[in-house]
């Protein structure tokens, strides 16, 4: 798989990862970055909304922010405020 699709199907799973706590318009203005190929943005701008929201995210979600995030060279400052919003799947599904 190309680096392209490869960072694409990994934004896709972060986003069907956290589709439970966001709302729709804020999914769907992610996933036009997503489709535009503006991946920076989309992470940037996943990030802030999980942080400015407060929002619960999976380990594995945030393993895949982190991945991606290393792949397009995005700062660590970046992903890292999210780190105490990571939570067990089990507490997520709770919600």
């Amino acid at each position: 798989m190309s680096d392209y699709k490869l960072i694409k199907s990994k934004l896709n799973e972060v986003i069907l990862l956290t589709r439970e706590v966001m709302q729709e318009t804020q999914i769907e203005f992610i996933c036009s970055y997503i489709n535009a190929g503006e991946w920076r943005l989309a992470v940037e701008t996943l990030c802030d909304i999980l942080y400015e929201d407060e929002l619960p995210i999976s380990a594995a979600a945030y393993r895949l922010i982190q991945e991606i995030s290393s792949s397009i060279d995005i700062k660590n400052s970046v992903w890292e405020i999210l780190k105490p919003q990571v939570v067990r799947t089990a507490s997520l599904q709770a919600r």
